[in-house]
């Protein structure tokens, strides 16, 4: 969680007026802000119709050494022959730059292996190299040797499981002078799992406030208790007059309940459409222009009415304030990473924690709200796993705990349960072009005096800067 990280960003760009940026950010009106918060810098934005277009673009900027701000997206697309173009510039990511590693096209197992054993040869360091003797007919083999001739396609093998990811090649990110990352509890996303598959080291920077100004620091401020539980108001369990022969949690209970494969395959859609019918008229009876909710992407329609159509925000919104001044939210997804990248970054030994990736998701989601403005809200969540993991998240806020109870707990997960799990990333991917919600965004949940610790910047240090 962060309190004034993209104002200490500001800061320290217009702080160094000799030095030369590329801001990467989720919304064109965070773009827009850049701009126009630091016109010394005279930032340019690629603008085209589409990305090809954006690309060429992106690279006339930096081939005249202009500064650039710009989506997670374009520097993606992005290949090895900017790397020399970037040397002298330093890079600010605004929150993780998770789509750094992208599961290929949906695969059957057998075609997996048989890609694996007739076409690549798999190094060490996860990089499939195509077999020079093989020919390739399709279009998905001529884009994997594609991928694979850029060194961007990377995948294990596991005994009997195999996965193929295109991934962003690190000696891009490598080579700027500095890279920062402004985001929240980082150390469970994709991006930090990445960066660790690819041993690239960080550091944590805080920010902090004077008089009004917002700076980068590495010392870590004193933690303070927030008593934000006298403002998230979650539902616990009621039995009400519209619903007298159960709790509209009871459809959670189960910890894999709610995740998108059981959405697809055994999920009591009908039960849950009412559930929250019945929260948000019976229970709350909010004004529906107060109300937020969510579901997985394709499921929207099968869960709402017209009334509240209108009031879907993606699972994966950040970086808006758009929301500001909702007061009643439903959450109604249970998030996964998806099963093939964990096994991924666990072929390198890195262990991941699910139940840090879904708190992350989560309260990210829920500070969308008024509760950014310390306004107090409702909230309603039928996952018992979500759930409790944002109640946890609460108590260690509140200074109830000394942590967070439960976040690096091990989950017995099996294929059957979530074995069509996706990267949500993937799933709610929109055009780069799009102003409304997107991949990554900000996350700023307070007023920055209240709570400047809770900002976490990790800076990627380049070895070239650790050696100076």
């Amino acid at each position: 969680m962060g309190s004034g990280k993209t104002s200490a960003a500001i800061n320290f760009i217009n702080s160094h007026p000799e030095e030369k940026f590329i801001v990467l950010t989720p919304f064109l009106s965070e773009i827009d802000r850049f701009v126009s918060a630091c016109p010394k810098h005279n930032f340019q934005v690629p603008a085209c119709e589409n990305v090809n277009c954006k690309s060429v673009s992106f690279n006339y900027y930096l081939e005249h050494g202009k500064n650039i701000v710009a989506t997670h997206q374009l520097l993606f697309v992005q290949n090895a022959t900017i790397v020399e173009k970037i040397r002298n510039y330093n890079l600010i990511i605004d929150e993780a730059f998770n789509c750094a590693i992208k599961e290929i096209d949906k695969l059957w197992p057998f075609e997996k292996k048989m890609i694996f054993e007739n076409c690549f040869n798999l190094e060490e360091d996860g990089t499939l190299v195509w077999k020079q003797n093989k020919n390739y007919n399709g279009d998905l083999l001529k884009k994997l040797k594609n991928l694979s001739d850029q060194g961007r396609l990377k995948g294990f093998h596991t005994g009997n499981n195999y996965g193929i990811f295109e991934v962003f090649p690190s000696e891009i990110l490598l080579a700027f002078k500095n890279v920062f990352v402004l985001t929240f509890l980082f150390e469970y996303q994709y991006f930090f799992y990445y960066l660790k598959s690819e041993n690239i080291e960080t550091k944590p920077l805080y920010v902090m406030e004077d008089s009004g100004n917002y700076y980068f620091t590495d010392i870590e401020p004193e933690q303070k208790p927030i008593n934000i539980d006298k403002l998230i108001h979650i539902h616990m369990g009621k039995v009400t007059k519209a619903f007298p022969n159960g709790k509209i949690n009871s459809i959670g209970d189960n910890p894999f309940a709610l995740s998108k494969n059981w959405y697809k395959t055994r999920g009591d859609l009908m039960k849950l459409q009412k559930d929250l019918d019945n929260y948000l008229t019976n229970i709350v009876k909010t004004p529906a222009r107060k109300v937020m909710w969510t579901t997985y992407k394709e499921f929207k329609t099968k869960l709402c009415g017209k009334r509240h159509r209108r009031n879907y925000v993606s699972c994966n919104a950040k970086a808006t304030n758009d929301f500001s001044g909702r007061t009643t939210l439903a959450y109604l997804v249970n998030l996964f990473m998806s099963p093939s990248i964990v096994m991924y970054f666990n072929s390198f030994g890195i262990n991941v924690s699910q139940n840090g990736f879904t708190l992350s998701e989560t309260v990210q989601w829920i500070w969308r709200s008024a509760i950014r403005n310390g306004k107090e809200i409702d909230l309603y969540i039928p996952s018992s796993r979500t759930r409790n993991l944002v109640v946890a998240f609460i108590d260690y806020v509140c200074g109830k705990t000394d942590k967070i109870v439960g976040i690096d707990a091990a989950l017995n997960l099996s294929s059957i349960e979530i074995d069509d799990e996706s990267n949500i990333y993937e799933d709610e991917t929109i055009d780069i072009d799009a102003g409304f919600v997107a991949d990554f965004g900000d996350y700023i949940p307070f007023k920055p005096e209240i709570i400047p610790w809770e900002t976490d910047t990790f800076e990627v240090i380049p070895p070239s800067t650790l050696a100076s």
